[in-house]
């Protein structure tokens, strides 16, 4: 779980993905893959602010629904209640 301070400025990138980067110099871009509610929206546009000009973010939401997992519920024919709740409010 990723939380972004308030101020996008005076957040960090998490450890882990730090320690990725630095063991990796030939990373140019990485795809975000944050869950499409008001957190993970927040968490990706930090990501993308704060890391250095030296990357490519590229944010790739799910198309519907409030996860992957959702996403792929929706596409296969699963019935989730609060799924498609959610996606009426959008």
């Amino acid at each position: 779980m990723y939380s972004p301070a308030k101020k996008i400025e005076d957040s960090k990138v998490p450890i882990a993905l730090e320690k990725y980067l630095g063991s990796n110099p030939s990373v140019r871009k990485i795809r975000i893959h944050f869950d499409n509610d008001i957190a993970g929206r927040k968490a990706a546009q930090t990501l993308k602010t704060i890391l250095p000009d030296k990357y490519e973010i590229v944010d790739e939401p799910p198309k519907a629904g409030k996860d992957f997992n959702d996403f792929l519920c929706m596409r296969m024919g699963i019935y989730n209640k609060k799924t498609h709740e959610r996606n009426e409010e959008r």
